[in-house]
């Protein structure tokens, strides 16, 4: 009832303005919904759509609507046509004239697209659900003629029940559109079942209409109701997008650790401990992934800092450390075959670059400090030969 009046009074509100010379020719209206409830709407003196809870009895001078939420998301959905809704007696109206009502058409259209956009986002918090037909009945009371009930096992997250339907049942559904357009499996028409065969051709159509329902990528609302899905399976297990990834995380993992509760506390306050349990491991593991963390954090920080320094200072460290005033030793060609040959890593030609122009620069006052082994040496002054 909650949904069905906010969805009334946000298309009353996103409605238009109705002009004053139309507002004489516009009979308020009462619309009821069965098993929701009944709604008075009418236009104010500035031409909006007003909208209040109506009680039992029928108002003076209004226009009754009569219908069900199932067939306004189906007209919005376009599963059913308002004109097949009319025929068939799904959508009656009582004390009006269509063509004093035609301003509110289009308002009961758009609370419909709304219920129907809102049952969307109920049906996918139940997540996947899948139902087949395993077992055949004939219920004979002798109180009344008998008939053929179709056992339907549904699951969903884990859990698994049995549904029993007739084949009224079924069509009921397909008619009322709620199994959705989409489906391009035939539903199987009405005969008489005087044999077993064909209760069993029956039943395997039946099987094909339904696993064709169920396979759809967003199942509708109609569905989870007639497949009678409890709500905690949506509290407990349902997906709304992508924000239930941890939610289903958390009911896999109650499932996980069922086991390890008795059976005697399996009940809601046992399902309370295990929520608990979990939320005392995650904040443990938590905690754990953080210590561990630090250590490493703090190593890689340093290194990150550290490693430019290095990489810029350690060839002339070398250079430094190789080199002696003395001259040239076998063990500074060995350092500077060791910084050429390490020169060719890309990274670090600008850091080599720096070593070789330091070493060239040590071998240059070196020669000038000792003297080059082996060349002639001319006093200062004199000129060359």
């Amino acid at each position: 009832g909650a949904r069905t009046e906010a969805a009334l009074r946000a298309a009353a509100a996103a409605g238009p303005v109705l002009e004053p010379d139309r507002l004489a020719r516009v009979q308020p209206l009462l619309l009821r919904l069965i098993g929701t409830g009944a709604w008075r709407l009418w236009f104010d003196e500035s031409g909006r759509a007003q909208v209040e809870p109506a009680g039992s009895e029928d108002p003076d001078g209004h226009a009754v609507i009569i219908t069900d939420a199932a067939t306004l998301r189906a007209i919005a959905a376009k599963t059913l046509s308002p004109l097949k809704a009319f025929t068939s007696g799904k959508f009656k109206i009582q004390n009006g004239e269509r063509e004093l009502l035609a301003p509110w058409f289009p308002l009961v259209k758009r609370a419909g697209e709304r219920l129907a956009s809102q049952a969307d986002y109920d049906a996918a918090s139940y997540g996947r659900v899948e139902a087949r037909i395993v077992e055949t009945r004939v219920d004979d009371t002798g109180l009344e003629p008998s008939y053929v009930s179709y056992g339907v096992r549904v699951e969903a997250m884990g859990e698994h029940w049995m549904v029993w339907k007739r084949y009224s049942d079924f069509r009921r559904l397909w008619s009322n559109g709620g199994a959705g357009a989409n489906v391009r499996a035939r539903f199987p028409p009405k005969m008489f079942v005087t044999t077993m065969a064909k209760l069993d051709r029956r039943r395997a159509a039946l099987n094909v209409w339904l696993r064709e329902v169920m396979s759809a990528p967003r199942v509708r609302i109609e569905v989870i109701e007639f497949l009678q899905v409890p709500a905690n399976v949506a509290m407990s297990g349902g997906s709304r997008g992508r924000a239930a990834s941890a939610a289903d995380r958390e009911t896999r993992a109650i499932r996980a650790m069922r086991r390890m509760v008795p059976f005697d506390v399996q009940g809601l306050e046992g399902r309370k401990q295990l929520v608990e349990r979990l939320v005392n491991l995650e904040a443990q593991v938590k905690s754990r992934d953080e210590d561990q963390r630090r250590p490493s954090l703090a190593l890689s920080l340093t290194l990150s800092l550290v490693a430019p320094v290095l990489r810029l200072l350690w060839p002339l460290l070398l250079c430094t450390a190789l080199l002696s005033p003395s001259g040239v030793n076998p063990g500074q060609w060995v350092g500077f075959a060791l910084v050429f040959a390490l020169g060719f890593v890309p990274r670090g030609v600008a850091a080599y670059s720096l070593g070789f122009a330091w070493l060239g620069l040590r071998l240059g006052f070196a020669e000038r400090a000792v003297g080059v082994p082996g060349a002639p040496t001319y006093p200062l002054g004199a000129g060359n030969p």
